[in-house]
């Protein structure tokens, strides 16, 4: 199984933990199928990228999820929160030249992540205003080029037109859908006989990669703009499914990953994931029970201190 960035950002979730320090990350990512190097740079990567947050504890470094990831996340663990239809969208309209291609593929892909798609070359939509992911292009903008905000008005049967074109909505359905069979076959192939231990990590990982790539593609919709029948709804509803089914025994594999860890006391538990936090709890409470937990060695001890980004 390939694992990417949104794996690490379910180990949070399946680990119920706003922080959690590296060795605990890395044998959970090692459980998925990387081998320890990967697995380090995946995370030293992604902390340069500024998808992951670092802070040191003595030896050992906390990571937590970026903010994009952060609202990723949660989007995908609550379904979506339609925001409101104010009558315009945002826009970005934007001239990087070709000698500066890589800074306007950037531009593009930031744009994506943001939740904005390209309406036609050199403007792009979204739903909300484009602040934080356009700040760095825009002060660094190409002298022979621009990139301007803006708001493009219209009546609502000109923006579902205009919705459904730029983020291609017919093909991102059917996407959906294909997902939709593909969990609910999961759910009845694990129903009665749920794997044990990673296996279970593995199974969620292995369907949420490809659902949750293609479903955050398309940005929360304003339900005036919706289409009819519109799948985010019923493929959230079959992953849900398929995690209650799954959450006794990854519970038990977080339990477990945890008790045997010298670090399980710089996990700080996400207060949105009480049940998976129970069993974080019990591994912690076993932990000092039985005197194992770790004195200054361990990094458990003294102030917490933020690693400064490149």
């Amino acid at each position: 199984m390939r694992v990417t960035r949104g794996n690490v950002a379910l180990v949070f979730g399946c680990f119920g933990a706003r922080r959690l320090p590296g060795p605990v990350l890395v044998t959970a990512l090692t459980d998925l199928g990387m081998s320890p190097a990967a697995a380090r740079a995946l995370i030293a990567r992604m902390t340069r990228d500024r998808r992951l947050r670092a802070s040191r504890r003595g030896a050992v470094t906390v990571y937590e999820l970026g903010d994009a990831m952060r609202r990723d996340f949660l989007r995908i663990r609550y379904g979506d929160a339609s925001p409101p239809w104010e009558g315009h969208f945002d826009a970005v309209i934007y001239d990087v030249p070709e000698s500066r291609r890589a800074d306007r593929d950037g531009l593009r892909a930031a744009a994506a992540e943001g939740g904005f798609a390209p309406l036609r070359p050199g403007l792009l939509i979204g739903f909300e205003p484009a602040a934080a992911w356009l700040e760095p292009f825009r002060r660094h903008r190409p002298r022979s080029g621009f990139i301007e905000v803006g708001q493009l008005a219209c009546d609502v049967p000109t923006a579902r037109r205009l919705t459904r074109r730029a983020w291609n909505l017919d093909k991102a359905a059917a996407t959906m859908r294909e997902h939709t069979a593909s969990v609910a076959a999961t759910v009845e192939a694990v129903r009665g006989a749920p794997p044990s231990g990673a296996q279970a990590l593995r199974t969620l990982s292995g369907v949420m990669t490809l659902s949750t790539r293609h479903r955050l593609l398309t940005p929360a919709l304003p339900a005036e703009l919706r289409p009819a029948r519109w799948p985010a709804d019923d493929l959230h509803a079959a992953i849900q499914r398929l995690t209650a089914l799954l959450f006794t025994e990854i519970a038990a594999y977080v339990y477990d990953t945890l008790a045997a860890s010298p670090h399980a006391c710089l996990v700080e538990a996400d207060p949105s994931a009480d049940e998976v936090r129970a069993a974080a709890r019990r591994a912690l409470a076993d932990l000092r029970d039985s005197a194992q937990a770790p004195g200054p060695r361990g990094g458990c001890d003294g102030p917490a201190t933020t690693v400064r980004q490149p």
